[in-house]
């Protein structure tokens, strides 16, 4: 009878340990991908603006070749960045084959457009400000670019 009892307890037990509790799910994170698409900007028409519609902008000394825009520089001008474990989408005009990305000497893939890479200004507070546009700073121009990869030169 003792060991009865003692076969029936261990069953239980172990029956216990495996389906009835609670289990532990691990979810990957999510990993949203970069939209890139046009917006309208007063005095400039048509310009690429990231996934929340913030102007993006092009650095003159970059030349369409790669991040130039360091330390001090990527405070006021964020580049756009990308993991490789995203993919980048064009919407609204904006150029699937246009897009790429370029790797950022401090770190990490910035986003380009036809060569260019994009950045946004932090002196953009909303959607449809181009406060950087025409602006000579931190060594050079800042432009905003059509979809069809053009810089635009003129003041906002």
């Amino acid at each position: 009878m003792r060991k009865a009892l003692l076969i029936l307890a261990v069953t239980i037990a172990v029956a216990g340990c495996g389906g009835g509790g609670p289990s532990v799910q691990t979810t990957a994170p999510v990993i949203r991908d970069i939209t890139i698409t046009t917006g309208t900007v007063n005095g400039l028409g048509t310009v690429l603006v990231n996934g929340t519609g913030r102007t993006l902008y092009v650095y003159a000394p970059d030349g369409a070749k790669g991040v130039t825009c360091n330390g001090g520089c990527q405070q006021d001008w964020p580049p756009l960045q990308i993991t490789a474990s995203q993919h980048l989408e064009a919407q609204g005009g904006v150029q699937q084959k246009l897009l790429g990305s370029d790797p950022n000497p401090l770190g990490g893939l910035t986003v380009t457009y036809k060569g260019w890479p994009l950045y946004t200004f932090t002196g953009d507070s909303n959607p449809g400000n181009a406060n950087g546009q025409d602006r000579d700073l931190q060594g050079g121009y800042w432009y905003a670019i059509t979809p069809s990869g053009a810089l635009i030169k003129k003041p906002a």
